[in-house]
């Protein structure tokens, strides 16, 4: 009787550790799940140290006298930095002087002279002085002043 309870026992033990070599096998993730979970993303504090890289900014261009833009109340415009301080003030009718349909003076002049086709693109779609001053605004974040 001695063999047969062995016998039993070792049946039951080989069968309990078949069953748990399945849950343990179930268990594991796979290949396609480990590659997504390897893929984890870091956070870093906000605010926790400013970034050290330099920015490289470009040289304002300053338009030589021959080349200035002349607006109809008087002023003269050497620079993106005097468009923007002059669009700031304008009067509306002095600003549809210069833009009509068929022509956009300050994006002309913003492209053909001081070479920034990227702020004329945009002067373009401007309708009033106010958004034509963010626009230069926004364009002047490139320059060292």
């Amino acid at each position: 009787m001695a063999t047969k309870q062995t016998k039993t026992s070792k049946k039951t033990t080989a069968t309990k550790q078949k069953a748990v070599t399945k849950k343990v096998t179930k268990k594991k993730p796979s290949a396609a799940k480990k590659a997504t979970t390897s893929k984890k993303k870091v956070r870093t504090s906000r605010g926790s140290k400013k970034s050290t890289k330099k920015v490289n900014r470009e040289d304002l261009v300053v338009a030589l006298p021959e080349q200035a833009f002349w607006v109809t109340n008087g002023s003269t415009l050497h620079t993106l930095l005097e468009l923007a301080e002059e669009l700031a003030a304008m009067e509306r009718d002095v600003y549809l002087h210069h833009v009509t349909k068929d022509r956009h003076d300050f994006a002309d002049w913003v492209e053909q002279v001081l070479g920034d086709s990227g702020c004329a693109t945009a002067l373009r779609r401007a309708k009033a002085p106010k958004s034509a001053h963010t626009v230069v605004v926004t364009h002047l974040k490139r320059y060292q002043l």
